[in-house]
C-alpha cells in the first residue's frame, strides 16, 4: 500500500478552516499582548502623573507653611493628615517629608517589604533641583516600585523634599483590571466571530470545488453529461466550471473517437486481410484460370502493401507523438521543393489541375526537405479525397511575416464542416463524409502537424467553405 493511500485525507473546508483560524488566533494573541502592555504602561504613566500632581500640591502647601518644616514632627503630622483628608490624596505607598539636610520629618504609609528601616529613601536628593520632579523605577524581587521626589521651595531656596514610594500594583488598580477584562472579552468575541466568518467564506469558496470534484467522479464513471453552475460573481469560479464542462465535452468527443477508431481500425485491417485470404485461397483451390491467377496474386500484393502502409502509419505516429523524430535540418529552397512535389504529384494523379504561385525571388526556410515533402503529400492526398468533380489544386509560396515563410495548399473540394474543423488535427479523427467513402486511419493531418512542429513551424487550417479548403504550412525563415 502506498504512502498516499495510508495518509489520512482531510476535507478541504476543515483543513483550511483550522489553519486560517490558527493564523487568526496567532494575530489576535499578538495584538492582545501588545494591547496588554500598552494598557499597563499607559495606566502606570497616568497614575504616576496623578501622584506627581499630589506631590507638587503637598510641596506648594508646605512652602507657604515653611515653619512646619522646622517645628516638631507632630505638628507636621497633623497638618498632613488634614491636607490628605481635604484633598483626597492617595495613600497607597509611602509618603515622606524630608528636611533639606536630609532629616526625615514625616512618614506615612505601610512599609513595603524589601525596603529596610523606617527611613526609606531610594533616590539621592542631590539629583533634584528646584525646577524638576524626579521619577525612577526600582525592580525588586517583590515587585516594581516607583519613587517620586519633589522639592519644597521657599523663596529661592530648597527647604525640604516630598518623597513618594509607590508599588506598581497600587498604580494599576481596578481601572486596569476592567480594561484587561474588556480586552479578554474582546479577544474571545473576535476569535468566535473570526471563526464564523472564516468558515462561511471557505464554505462558499469550497462548495464550487466540491461540485467540480463530484463531477470528476461522474466522468470517471463514464458520465460526460456535466452541467455546472456558471452564475458565480467570481470570475475564476466561472472560468473553472466552464473549462471543466469544455473538458468533459472534449473527453466525450475523444471517447467517441476512440470507439470509432477501434471499429475503424478493425475494419480497415480486416478488409485487406480478408481480401488477401480470399484471393490466395482462390488461387490455391485452382478455381481461377491461369490468367486470373496472376491478376489475383497482384491484387493480393496490393492489399498486402496497403496493410503494411497502415501499420507503418501507426508506428510512425507513435514515434512522432513520443518525440522520436529524426530530422535533417538544413537551409531549404522552398521554390525548388514545391516544383518537385508538383511534378511528382502530376505523375501520380493526371486528372488534377495543379497551379503554382511561386515568387521570382527564391524563398528559403530552415527544415528537413524530406519531411516538408511528406507534409505536402499528405495535404495533397486529403485534397484528392475531398475533390469529386472539378479537381483543382493551387500551391502558393510566400513570405508569411518576419519570422516565417508559408506554403498554402488550396483545393476545390466540398470543404470541411464547421463543426468538424476544431477536431481535424486530432489523431484518428475522420470527417463524417470520409468514414464511409475513404479508407484510412485518420492520422494524416495529425502526423503532418507533428512534423511541422518538430521543425519549429506549424500547420494551420487557413479557411474552408463549400468552394474549397486551404491549409498553411509555416516554416522558420532562413536568409
Amino acid at each position: 500500500m502506498s504512502k498516499n493511500s495510508e495518509r489520512k485525507l482531510v476535507p478541504l473546508l476543515k483543513y483550511w478552516t483550522i489553519r486560517y483560524f490558527l493564523i487568526l488566533l496567532f494575530i489576535l494573541v499578538m495584538i492582545a499582548i501588545f494591547l496588554g502592555y500598552w494598557i499597563k504602561y499607559s495606566t502606570i504613566q497616568n497614575e504616576l502623573n496623578l501622584r506627581e500632581g499630589d506631590a507638587r500640591y503637598i510641596s506648594s502647601s508646605l512652602s507657604v507653611n515653611e515653619e512646619l518644616i522646622l517645628e516638631n514632627p507632630r505638628t507636621l503630622s497633623l497638618f498632613m493628615e488634614k491636607l490628605k483628608r481635604s484633598n483626597s490624596i492617595n495613600n497607597a505607598g509611602i509618603l515622606q517629608i524630608y528636611h533639606s539636610s536630609g532629616k526625615l520629618l514625616y512618614q506615612d504609609g505601610s512599609m513595603i517589604k524589601g525596603l529596610k528601616g523606617s527611613r526609606v529613601r531610594v533616590m539621592s536628593f542631590k539629583e533634584v533641583d528646584q525646577q524638576t520632579t524626579e521619577k525612577i523605577q526600582l525592580k525588586l524581587f517583590t515587585g516594581d516600585l516607583y519613587h517620586i521626589v519633589t522639592p519644597i521651595i521657599s523663596g529661592e531656596q530648597i527647604i525640604g523634599y516630598v518623597s513618594m514610594i509607590i508599588p506598581q500594583n497600587s498604580l494599576l488598580g481596578d481601572k486596569s483590571n476592567f480594561q484587561f477584562s474588556v480586552l479578554i472579552i474582546s479577544f474571545i468575541s473576535l476569535s468566535v466571530t473570526g471563526w464564523i466568518i472564516i468558515y462561511w467564506l471557505l464554505k462558499k469558496l469550497t462548495n464550487p470545488i466540491r461540485l467540480v470534484a463530484d463531477a470528476a467522479v461522474q466522468i470517471r464513471q463514464g458520465n460526460y453529461e456535466i452541467q455546472l453552475n456558471k452564475n458565480f460573481k467570481e470570475k475564476e469560479l466561472n472560468e473553472l466550471n466552464q473549462s471543466f464542462e469544455d473538458m468533459a465535452a472534449r473527453l466525450k468527443s475523444l471517447e467517441t473517437l476512440r470507439t470509432e477508431l477501434l471499429a475503424g481500425v478493425t475494419h480497415e485491417i480486416k478488409t485487406p486481410v480478408t481480401s488477401i485470404s480470399g484471393l490466395v485461397q482462390a488461387v490455391k483451390d485452382k478455381v481461377v484460370t491461369k490468367e486470373e491467377e496472376e491478376e489475383f496474386l497482384q491484387l493480393a500484393l496490393q492489399e498486402s502493401n496497403r496493410l503494411q502502409l497502415m501499420v507503418e502509419d501507426l508506428l510512425d505516429f507513435n514515434s512522432y507523438a513520443a518525440g522520436v523524430i529524426h530530422l535533417d535540418i538544413q537551409k531549404v529552397n522552398l521554390n525548388t521543393i514545391v516544383h518537385a512535389v508538383a511534378k511528382q504529384w502530376r505523375v501520380m494523379d493526371e486528372e488534377v489541375s495543379m497551379t503554382l504561385s511561386i515568387p521570382e525571388q527564391e524563398l528559403f526556410a530552415e527544415g528537413d526537405p524530406l519531411r516538408i515533402k511528406q507534409v505536402l503529400f499528405n495535404l495533397l492526398k486529403n485534397s484528392q479525397a475531398a475533390m469529386k468533380e472539378e479537381k483543382k489544386v493551387v500551391l502558393k509560396v510566400y513570405p508569411y511575416d518576419a519570422q516565417f515563410v508559408a506554403i498554402d495548399v488550396t483545393d476545390s473540394g466540398s470543404g470541411i464542416p464547421i463543426e468538424e474543423q476544431a477536431n481535424i488535427f486530432e489523431r484518428f479523427f475522420r470527417g463524417s463524409e470520409k468514414k464511409d467513402t475513404v479508407r484510412g486511419l485518420g492520422l494524416g493531418l495529425s502526423l503532418s502537424k507533428i512534423l511541422a512542429g518538430a521543425q519549429k513551424g506549424d500547420l494551420k487550417l487557413k479557411e474552408s467553405s463549400n468552394q474549397g479548403t486551404t491549409f498553411t504550412l509555416l516554416l522558420p525563415k532562413k536568409d
